[in-house]
Formats: C-alpha cells, sequence, structure tokens
C-alpha cells in the first residue's frame, strides 16, 4: 500500500521505528483506510516487540540459572541465544568423539 506513495516497508527494527516516528511527525495527507491499516500495523509491531521482550526476559532467566550455559558463555561469542540452544541440541558432549563430530 505504501508503495503507492513512495514508501515501503523496512526489513529492520531501528528502520521500522523511523518510518512510524517519520509519519508521526510529517503528518502527510493519506487516505483515512491506510492511516488505520498503518495504525494496526503498528499496533501490531509494537505487540511483537513486547513478545520478543518476554521471551528475551525467560531465555536470559533459564542461562543466568544454568551452570552449563554459564560455562558456554565465557566462549567468546557466545550468548545467551547460542547457549541454550547448545544445551537444548545437546545432551551430552561425551556421545561425540571430538569437537569436529560436535558440530557437524
Amino acid at each position: 500500500m505504501l508503495l503507492e506513495f513512495g514508501m515501503a516497508f523496512p526489513k529492520s527494527h531501528a528502520k521500522m521505528k523511523a518510518l512510524f516516528q517519520w509519519l508521526a511527525e510529517h503528518g502527510e495527507p493519506m487516505p483515512p483506510m491506510l492511516l488505520l491499516e498503518l495504525r494496526d500495523h503498528h499496533d501490531y509491531y509494537l505487540k511483537l516487540n513486547q513478545l520478543i521482550l518476554t521471551q528475551d526476559k525467560k531465555l536470559k532467566e533459564i542461562v543466568l540459572n544454568d551452570k552449563l550455559a554459564q560455562l558456554l558463555k565465557t566462549i567468546p561469542g557466545v550468548g545467551d541465544l547460542t547457549a541454550s540452544r547448545c544445551l537444548s541440541d545437546i545432551n551430552n558432549a561425551a556421545d561425540f568423539k571430538n569437537g569436529r563430530q560436535l558440530t557437524a
């Protein structure tokens, strides 16, 4: 819809935020139906962001209370998401002969 007005929905969080901010500040004339659609998209966008924040908090709590996850996080580049993913995918590291087999 926005393409008719020379705009398209951006593909990143920061750009999406900037689009809604720009629309609020500039008050470009748009058809009422388009404004309703944009408002619905904005509400949905905010809800998704809130759900993501909630899941991130749960993930951090899980990793914080897991000794193995804390150990994995000492590896450079490994954060909460990677540590939790490794623990969920690998039940026992002893099942693998070496690191190469683990990564395959």
